[in-house]
């Protein structure tokens, strides 16, 4: 079971990384389920219950660890790193392994200030 497990994950990971090459902050449809990633974390968000599935990957886009978690109705958190995918699928087995949502990648945080070219002026004391 647990060979047909990792298969599974394995599957489920690749097929989101050819359905959604593009990085997005946010998934969210008409529903109300989606993926919202804020730093560290993300909130996934379902009005039916399903799993949350973190895709850990290396440099040349190898998957190297999975994080299931139960995502009950409403919101659920999970952590995530630069580079994870989260996905929200109905389940895992093979009664259950729909997408709910798009896959979400996590990016790197983008700088919101510039930092300053100019030195600060200060005063001496006189």
């Amino acid at each position: 079971m647990n060979k047909n497990y990792r298969k599974t994950v394995s599957f489920l990971a690749a097929l989101s990384m050819v359905s959604a090459s593009v990085v997005l902050p946010s998934s969210v449809l008409a529903d109300g389920s989606g993926i919202v990633v804020d730093g560290t974390t993300a909130s996934v968000t379902t009005d039916k219950a399903g799993v949350a599935i973190v895709a850990s990957y290396d440099e040349n886009g190898r998957l190297t660890a999975a994080k299931l978690q139960e995502a009950a109705v409403g919101t659920t958190t999970v952590e995530v790193k630069t580079g994870d995918k989260v996905m929200l699928w109905d389940g895992i087995g093979a009664d259950a392994n729909k997408p709910m949502t798009a896959s979400v990648e996590v990016a790197a945080p983008i700088a919101t200030t510039e930092p300053s070219s100019s030195p600060e002026v200060t005063s001496s004391p006189e």
